[in-house]
């Protein structure tokens, strides 16, 4: 298990925009990760009215995995992380529309296909077993500008 201090050290997030509280596994033969996020008040997407945050947050929360995935294969090539963006979000499917304030939201990520720096990953978040959302995700990873 990886927790949020180290999840820092693959990652650009911080402050209210780093979302995920740990990750459960990974493995970089199967190019799949697994992370989990604590739904609460102090979620920069939490919404008073909802008791909540919109489910769509979710496709923050596969971005996030994702970029640590990249992250740990990284460090594990002797790189450091670099910074990602979103391209696209395509066969998006939402069954519920709130992540519930105090439940564990468990995402899953793998990638499919990839011209580096461009990755394709299917992902889905969960709670308690069911699927909340899923669909693929296109990011590309960039070098910092000095």
């Amino acid at each position: 298990m990886i927790d949020k201090q180290e999840i820092l050290t693959l990652i650009p997030h911080r402050g209210e925009m780093m979302m995920l509280s740990r990750i459960i596994q990974y493995d970089i033969q199967e190019r799949n990760i697994e992370a989990e996020y604590d739904i609460g008040e102090d979620c920069i997407f939490y919404d008073q009215k909802i008791k909540g945050a919109p489910v769509f947050v979710g496709f923050e929360l596969i971005a996030q995995a994702i970029s640590c995935f990249i992250g740990i294969r990284s460090r594990e090539n002797g790189l450091p992380p670099k910074e990602g963006y979103i391209l696209g979000i395509s066969n998006m499917s939402m069954g519920f529309p709130i992540l519930k304030k105090n439940c564990i939201i468990t995402i899953k990520t793998r990638e499919v296909d990839n011209v580096h720096p461009v990755y394709v990953f299917d992902g889905e978040i969960y709670e308690d077993g069911q699927e909340l959302l899923s669909g693929k995700i296109t990011v590309m990873e960039v070098e910092k500008e000095q």
